[in-house]
This record gives C-alpha cells, structure tokens and sequence, in this order.
C-alpha cells in the first residue's frame, strides 16, 4: 500500500513572516540550528510539516501555516480533537487554550521531528542513509495505523477536496479496511486515525519535544 507522508506534499505558496520563536529555537537548540522554517499560505493548509534534507546541500525543512494567532485560534473547532490532546499534554484547560500556544505547540512539534532526524538518524552518517532510514521507520510505524500507510493531515487533505463517499469510491482498499472497521462516516475515520497516529513513537517523540519546549520558553520569559 502507498504511503502517504505530510513531508511529500509540495509547497505552494511560501511566503515570509517573523516568528520570534524561531531565533529561539535555533538559539536554543543548537542542533537545529540550519534547519530551514518556511510559512505557506494555504488555507487548506492548518499547521504544519517537516521535509527530510534532499541532499547533503541542502537542510531539513519546516513549514508551519502563514497568519496569526487568530487563524490557529480557529483550529478549537476545525481541529478539536488535536487541540483537545495539546491542551492535555500541557496541562491547561481546553477553554483556556489560546491561538499563540498552539502556534507554538505546531512550531516545537516540527522541530521535535527534525530534531529526532538529526540526532537519531543523520548522526555521523550521509544524508541518503539517514533519510532512507527515516523512511523505513516511518513507514514501519504508519503500517500500525487503523489505515495502514497514511498520515491524518494527508487523509483529512484528499477527503477535503474529494468528499468522503468519493474518496471510498477512488480507494477500493481503503473503504475495504473502512468496512471492517465500522466506520461510515469521515468525522469517524478522522478520530481514529488521529488517534492512533499521537500514540506512534515519532510522535510521541516530537510532541514531548514540543511540550518541554514550551516549558522552557515560558520559564526564559519569566
């Protein structure tokens, strides 16, 4: 089965804004201090994506959705159940969870995944081994998923522009391992892929990554 990675969609629109929080991850976090953080403005686009380094010439890549907090605000309610995670994770109420946190939470969370690429995979060895060694493990670990072999941001992307019933139709194997499970609906099949994508050990990785992160900017602006 193909697999679907957030990393292999292509860039549309990059545009430029200053995040200070970037300077203070580079600074903060020496070994990421070459990757590369671009902003795209795509509305289809909500948060974030790491890209593995193309060449030895060439650093990993982070791209985080352009705007202010007030579109990442939005995401409580287009997004819910990930917010409703973060939120949990930090230990703040979800009411009280604001655009800015989690802004940042996606910002920390991409740089958790080049983080773990640079220290874990790319460590002492060229750029086409640590990439096809990130491939595999990635690959390994997206096979666990109720829908084997395809990241959630790239599934809630290809229903978004196809329609659920659609997307059934155009992905015979897919819809197969829908029925078996019991799901009918796209809100269903969102929830469990979600769900069972935050458990996987790469994410967990980057999402603890991301909590302590945020836990040390806030005690540096204390």
């Amino acid at each position: 089965m193909e697999h679907k990675f957030m990393h292999e969609r292509p860039l549309l629109e990059v545009v430029h804004q200053d995040l200070p929080e970037v300077d203070w991850l580079k600074e903060t976090f020496q070994e990421i201090r070459n990757v590369q953080f671009k902003f795209e403005d795509d509305p289809a686009f909500e948060g974030g994506a790491f890209y593995l380094p193309e060449s030895d010439l060439h650093p990993p890549r982070i791209v985080i959705a352009a705007g202010g907090v007030e579109r990442f605000a939005r995401l409580k309610h287009s997004r819910e159940d990930g917010v409703r995670a973060v939120a949990l994770q930090l230990g703040i109420p979800f009411e009280q969870i604001d655009g800015k946190t989690i802004q940042c939470f996606i910002l920390f969370h991409e740089a958790g995944h080049a983080y773990d690429f640079l220290i874990n995979f790319a460590n002492g060895v060229d750029v086409k081994t640590a990439t096809k060694e990130w491939r595999a493990n990635s690959n390994a670990q997206l096979n666990q998923l109720p829908l084997p072999g395809i990241a959630p941001a790239v599934l809630r992307e290809d229903l978004t522009a196809s329609g659920f019933d659609t997307w059934l139709a155009e992905n015979p194997a897919y819809a197969e391992r829908c029925h078996s499970l019991g799901i009918s609906k796209e809100v269903e099949l969102l929830h469990v892929q979600e769900e069972a994508y935050r458990q996987l050990d790469k994410e967990r990785y980057a999402d603890e990554f991301a909590v302590k992160a945020l836990l040390r900017l806030s005690k540096s602006r204390d």
